[in-house]
């Protein structure tokens, strides 16, 4: 565990020293959204193939909105924990204890993310009709791997 939150820091304050690095090279724009980012899972990548019935579509959306609800204090907590991580100088005193914070706000985040990520894969394949399962199964047999090189022509 002290590994992981060791490696966690290393890895934050590298890329704040990054974006510290190139601060002044930033292109002009709206500023930077801290919020949670994470890929879709690749069964929301195939819904759309699925001939959802507008009941199905409306049950959907409602599952999306209340897992972005569920989602949305781990969001808070990572935005506060990294504002306050931006805050403090490598010299501060409090810059260990604010980076071992992020880190564990980032870590939470993850593991509740994967929690709520289960949770709406598990809600949303019991709105499928048995054919549409068959097909889900089908196209994701047939979906690249998430860590797989794009094909080349």
């Amino acid at each position: 565990m002290r590994k992981i939150l060791f490696a966690s820091a290393l890895v934050l304050t590298a890329a704040s020293v990054s974006d510290l690095a190139f601060a002044d090279t930033a292109p002009e724009g709206p500023p930077h959204h801290d919020g949670w980012h994470h890929p879709p899972s690749p069964l929301m990548h195939v819904l759309h193939q699925l001939d959802l019935s507008d009941a199905q579509k409306a049950s959907m959306k409602q599952l999306f909105e209340a897992e972005r609800e569920t989602m949305k204090p781990q969001s808070e907590a990572v935005h506060s924990a990294r504002h306050a991580f931006n805050a403090v100088t490598p010299g501060d005193p409090a810059f260990a204890a604010t980076a071992g914070a992020l880190a564990d706000a980032e870590a939470s985040a993850a593991r509740a993310h994967v929690q709520a990520d289960a949770d709406l894969r598990t809600k949303a394949y019991a709105l499928l009709t048995d054919e549409q399962k068959a097909k889900l199964a089908t196209l994701l047999a047939q979906a690249p791997a998430p860590d797989a090189p794009p094909p080349t022509d």
